[in-house]
């Protein structure tokens, strides 16, 4: 037995290969473990011996290799040296307990004729397209340093530091188009306080005092951040809801991403999920993480949150535009716009004991 690595796979000879579950492996060719490369790997250690290659698997998203070969395969159109056979659990299993499927269709129907009765699931698919994320990405452009006068803004994906990373991502708004700045990854394990410390410093450059982000553990993050100067604000938005807002900007190519394989990687294996009672969700699949991702969807949904605001004062008259992160800042001003405002409404309203404001 061996773990599916292709890096680890290649060498030996094999009487047999049995991939297992190879439906839940990575099938985006930007990801580093591929389902493909894998059984590439192995095929040559076959080649003299002759020993089958068996994939069994649950089905699972119609992609990858399993959903391939399923597709080409299956019937009498197929190859014939190639067999796919596919069944209900309890046909391949009769000692199945038919109450355990029956409850189980009744929790989630979706994940449960994928899991027992042998069907790929509709409810998933990619959420973003490849091409498109690769479309917005300016090869060779790994970091942006700071410009005096613009504005920037920050969004934290916090972790604990056992299994998930902490990322902040910088950006700004160059009119319409989002611009990702800096992206700074910390790879478990590691120290919070360490890590928190961490992104202060690279905040510090970019003039950025606020930051926002999930509710992870409390108040604990606001605490970490306030003790370095960085104000820390929980995001409005689910995940999901960021994700929808990062895939216009994606689709219109409204946003430039960094040269960071990383990052694209994990948002374009995002997927779409179709749930009972909560409608679409999109989240990394499983096995994988989105922490990268996530704090670039968070840029965009600081950026729709900033165009669509509004203030309801005069401050904006002649001024130095928003008091926000984002906007455009004007020239000052040869006169006081809003002073003369104020003064002209007050000469129009006069006060009489018989008549009140008039």
């Amino acid at each position: 037995m061996r773990a599916s690595s292709f890096r680890r796979l290649r060498g030996p000879t094999f009487v047999a290969v049995i991939c297992d579950e190879a439906a839940f492996w990575f099938s985006d060719e930007l990801a580093a473990n591929t389902d493909s490369e894998i059984v590439n790997a192995v095929r040559p250690g076959l080649a003299t011996t002759g020993g089958p290659l068996i994939i069994a698997s649950s089905p699972y998203a119609k992609a990858g290799l399993v959903w391939e070969l399923h597709r080409q395969h299956y019937g009498p159109t197929g190859d014939p040296l190639v067999l796919v056979a596919q069944g209900a659990s309890r046909d391949l299993n009769p000692s199945l307990s038919e109450a355990v499927v029956t409850r189980a269709l009744a929790r989630d129907e979706a994940a449960a004729r994928a899991e027992y009765l042998g069907q790929f699931r509709d409810d998933i698919a990619a959420f973003i397209d490849r091409e498109r994320v690769l479309a917005c990405v300016e090869p060779g452009v790994f970091e942006r340093p700071p410009v005096k006068g613009v504005r920037y803004v920050a969004f934290t994906d916090p972790s604990g530091g056992s299994s998930d990373s902490m990322v902040c991502a910088v950006g700004h708004l160059d009119d319409d188009m989002l611009v990702v700045d800096c992206v700074r990854e910390i790879t478990a394990p590691f120290d919070p306080e360490s890590a928190t410390e961490e992104i202060a410093q690279m905040l510090a450059p970019y003039k950025v005092d606020k930051t926002t982000g999930d509710r992870y553990s409390g108040q604990w993050c606001a605490q970490a951040f306030e003790k370095r100067g960085i104000k820390y604000e929980h995001a409005e938005q689910s995940c999901s809801q960021l994700y929808l807002e990062m895939l216009p900007r994606v689709n219109a190519k409204t946003i430039r991403l960094l040269d960071y394989p990383r990052a694209i990687n994990q948002i374009c294996m995002l997927e779409r999920r179709t749930t009972r009672g909560r409608g679409d969700v999109i989240d990394h699949p499983i096995g994988a993480h989105d922490d990268i991702a996530n704090a670039i969807a968070g840029l965009c949904g600081l950026a729709s949150a900033k165009r669509s605001s509004y203030v309801s004062d005069l401050s904006w008259v002649g001024g130095p535009g928003l008091d926000g992160d984002w906007g455009w800042v004007a020239p000052p001003p040869t006169v006081d716009v809003r002073k003369q405002l104020i003064e002209q409404a007050a000469r129009r309203r006069r006060w009489d004991p018989q008549r009140g404001w008039h």
